[in-house]
């Protein structure tokens, strides 16, 4: 089993979410993800978030909270969430992983492609 860290970044009623890479290696290819992913051996998860982040977004998180933790049978990974609050609409200048980044209307992930680990905690967002 693997473990993953993901950021459910949100300002207000958005999500700051990335369009994953179209590439038939990778799990759900093409479909909106939250940012974030694997960690390393023995890494800790807020450590783990924190490095992810800061690799495909260049942006420095500041001790985010565990929200919530969910297996994803497909893939065998146990997701630790991390709520991230932000105080303003972040212009996210550097996606370094993924198609790009966007701020998503919570309302709107109905109607886009999204990956199992937004369906998992969509209803408590």
């Amino acid at each position: 089993m693997f473990s993953a860290a993901k950021a459910i970044i949100r300002y207000n009623d958005y999500l700051f979410l990335q369009l994953r890479d179209n590439k038939n290696s990778i799990p759900y290819p093409n479909r909106w993800a939250f940012f974030g992913g694997r960690l390393l051996n023995n890494e800790n998860p807020q450590t783990g978030l924190i490095r992810e982040i800061k690799e495909e977004l260049s942006f420095h998180l500041d001790k985010p909270q565990e929200f919530y933790q969910w297996y994803n049978p497909e893939t065998d990974t146990n997701i630790i969430y991390f709520m991230v609050e932000m105080i303003k609409k972040e212009n996210f200048l550097s996606v370094n992983e993924g198609q790009t980044g966007k701020w998503v209307k919570k309302n709107d992930l109905d109607i886009i492609s999204i990956a199992p680990d937004i369906r998992a905690v969509k209803s408590f967002l």
